[in-house]
């Protein structure tokens, strides 16, 4: 049976998780724990990665839903820590990237995915899609225009990126429609992509969150002993990306650097 992976990122509140289930055809109003947890508000209610899976039409499809990133109130170690563990919750890798932008909130939406491309350096783009949630004028002009808006404000621009825009309000038959476009998609990607993303590819991106990290602390010396019992980062994950001979490396480049500044 054909399958594949998607790992949702996006800020709180934009409707990733309420895609997730939309996607998998998860009731989330049911009594069990089998859906995605999904915010009313701004309030991030996925906390940690998550993952489900279900057949479609003879596709195996599992969606990793991700704790919304750069949010006001958690750390941007936490929020990557969040990522990582959606990455260790399969084995096969990450066929594509489904990106979901509030269109209210176009401005925000693009700064978070610049974010995102930063981290993801070399990142494909034509692994990436876009899913505009909240689409309240659904006429052509304004997606238009609410598309330029959006690629405008992307640092590398969005060639190859697949679009959908997904009005929550719709008739049932139109978001259907619209899960079976993003579903298509990803079959696409995964019959043109060369391989999956694996968990290798995020080694170097954790190691420089992990040095901007290291630099944000305010005393002179630090330890691996002082990150693991650290309330502040998940060394229990870290460690699982990158080894402890180069954490140790990383502290030591960091220390010296701190060489005759004053130690709070």
């Amino acid at each position: 049976m054909d399958s594949a992976t998607v790992l949702v990122l996006g800020n709180t509140g934009h409707g990733k998780s309420l895609l997730g289930n939309r996607l998998l055809r998860l009731n989330p109003y049911d009594d069990t724990k089998f859906h995605f947890r999904t915010s009313d508000n701004e309030l991030p209610e996925t906390m940690e990665s998550e993952h489900f899976s279900a057949v479609i039409d003879g596709f195996e499809l599992t969606v990793i839903d991700t704790p919304g990133l750069f949010d006001i109130e958690m750390e941007v170690m936490t929020r990557w820590i969040g990522v990582l563990k959606g990455i260790l919750l399969t084995k096969k890798g990450i066929d594509a990237i489904i990106f979901v932008a509030n269109s209210q909130r176009l401005f925000t939406a693009a700064r978070c995915f610049n974010r995102i491309t930063k981290c993801f350096d070399g990142l494909n783009m034509t692994r990436v899609i876009f899913v505009f949630t909240y689409v309240i004028d659904t006429s052509a002009r304004n997606l238009e225009d609410n598309l330029t808006d959006f690629n405008k404000e992307l640092t590398n621009g969005a060639v190859g990126v697949r679009h959908i825009f997904s009005d929550q309000c719709a008739r049932e038959d139109v978001v259907e429609r619209n899960m079976s476009d993003i579903i298509s998609y990803v079959k696409d990607i995964k019959r043109k992509s060369v391989a999956p993303i694996n968990k290798a590819v995020f080694v170097k991106y954790t190691g420089e969150y992990l040095r901007h990290f290291l630099q944000s602390l305010p005393q002179k010396n630090v330890s691996l002993g002082d990150l693991r019992n650290s309330p502040a980062i998940d060394m229990l994950v870290i460690e699982k990306f990158i080894k402890k001979e180069d954490i140790n490396k990383m502290i030591n480049e960091r220390n010296r650097s701190r060489e005759g500044c004053i130690a709070f």
